[in-house]
C-alpha cells in the first residue's frame, strides 16, 4: 500500500498519512514552483491516434519525473499536458530556485529529443507502409530560453509530432495540503503556484520564463537570463 502511495503521492505526504494524518495543511514560505504545458499539443492529439500521442506523453513524463528525482523537486500533479512540480517545500533546499531552472533547461532538451526519436519512428512507419496519418503541416519554430539555451526546432513540409513546451517558475510562499477523504490528493495553491501559471501561459515554445522572484534568488551569472 505505500509503495502504491508513493507512486502517486509525495514522500512526505506518505509519511503524514502513514502516521494518521490525512487533514495535513502547511504553509511554505519559501519555495518555487514550476509548470510546464505543451504548444501544439491540442492539434496533435486531433491528427494522430489516441496511441500514438499517449505513448509520446509518457516518454516526455517519465522524463521529466526523472529529472525531478535528479533535481530534488517534488511532483505535484500532471492534469492533462501540465505538469507541475514544486522545490524547498517538502523537502527544504536553500537553492530551490536554481534547481528548478536547471530542470526546466533540461526538460526542453528531453522534449526535443524525445518528439525528434517520435518523429524517426512515424518516418520509418511510411516507409514500411504502415497507416500513418496523412497531412502537410510544417514543424513550428522555438525560440531559444529566457534563462539559457533551450533550442526550437525547424520542420519542412513533412508530417510532424512537433510540440514545444512552455515553462513557468516562480518563487514565493505556498501552501499544501492534503484534498479530500475519498481518492485523496495532495495539492499546491498560492502565490508560488499562481505565478508559475502565468509565467507558462505567457511564454514561448522551447522557452523557460521565470519570475522577477525566481532571478534575484540565482548566483550571478549561473545562467544566462535576458528580459522577455
Amino acid at each position: 500500500t505505500q509503495r502504491l502511495l508513493l507512486n502517486t503521492l509525495p514522500a512526505a505526504i506518505v509519511q503524514q498519512i502513514a502516521s494518521g494524518n490525512v487533514t495535513f495543511v502547511q504553509r511554505y514560505p519559501h519555495a518555487s514552483v514550476l509548470q510546464a504545458d505543451f504548444e501544439g499539443f491540442t492539434a496533435l492529439s486531433a491528427r494522430y491516434p489516441p496511441n500514438q500521442v499517449l505513448s509520446l506523453l509518457s516518454d516526455i513524463f517519465e522524463a521529466f519525473d526523472g529529472l525531478a528525482d535528479k533535481h530534488g523537486a517534488d511532483k505535484l500533479k500532471t492534469i492533462g499536458d501540465a505538469y507541475v512540480v514544486s522545490a524547498g517545500a517538502l523537502s527544504p533546499m536553500p537553492d530551490h530556485a536554481a534547481a528548478l531552472v536547471a530542470m526546466a533547461l533540461e526538460m526542453v532538451d528531453a522534449v526535443t529529443e524525445i518528439v525528434m526519436a517520435a518523429e524517426a519512428g512515424l518516418e520509418l512507419s511510411r516507409m514500411l507502409d504502415l497507416e500513418t496519418p496523412r497531412g502537410g503541416g510544417a514543424a513550428g519554430k522555438g525560440g531559444g530560453t529566457d534563462a539559457d539555451g533551450g533550442k526550437g526546432g525547424k520542420g519542412g513540409g513533412k508530417e510532424s509530432t512537433r510540440i514545444g513546451v512552455r515553462i513557468g517558475i516562480h518563487s514565493a510562499e505556498v501552501v499544501g495540503g492534503i484534498i479530500g477523504t475519498v481518492r485523496f490528493h495532495f495539492d499546491m495553491w498560492g502565490p508560488a503556484v499562481d505565478g508559475a501559471v502565468l509565467l507558462e501561459e505567457s511564454g514561448g515554445a522551447a522557452r523557460v520564463h521565470i519570475s522577477d522572484a525566481t532571478a534575484a534568488l540565482l548566483d550571478p551569472g549561473e545562467f544566462e537570463l535576458s528580459r522577455a
